[in-house]
């Protein structure tokens, strides 16, 4: 048992997925945006994820909510982007903002995988800036 768990855990560190007998699976990724530019288009996930969560990855006083980053759940503003199952991206004027979540040290957050799902990263603007909008996303998803 230990030396299964070990080699496991050898496979997560090296950033590949865990796979359990039940059909899932998890996966990690590291992900850097610069504040000078950095974004994330409108989309709803890839079929296969069911739980996304996002984990920020900066120190107190490292991250200013001026440098923007903050995660944006997104509402279509044209019925055919409704259904959005197979993961088309949209550009941000087709979009109107429901939330965001502003980006913040010691923070996570998980949503669910759904047909509408839409989220994305609003273009930050801290021209010049060398800040970076660091995260660990953890995807749990379905095993073809």
């Amino acid at each position: 048992m230990q030396a299964r768990f070990g080699r496991r855990m050898r496979r997560l560190l090296r950033g590949r997925s865990w796979r359990g007998e039940d059909g899932l699976s998890a996966r990690f990724d590291f992900s850097i945006m610069p504040a000078d530019g950095g974004l994330l288009l409108p989309h709803t996930d890839n079929p296969e994820k069911i739980i996304t969560l996002v984990i920020s990855m900066v120190r107190p006083g490292e991250w200013s909510p001026d440098l923007g980053g903050g995660l944006d759940i997104n509402r279509p503003r044209s019925p055919e982007l409704a259904f959005n199952h197979l993961n088309r991206k949209a550009g941000f004027a087709d979009m109107d903002i429901l939330h965001t979540f502003e980006f913040a040290p010691n923070q996570g957050i998980l949503f669910v995988k759904t047909f509408n799902s839409w989220h994305s990263v609003r273009p930050m603007t801290a021209t010049g800036s060398t800040a970076l909008r660091r995260t660990l996303t953890i995807n749990i998803e379905k095993r073809n």
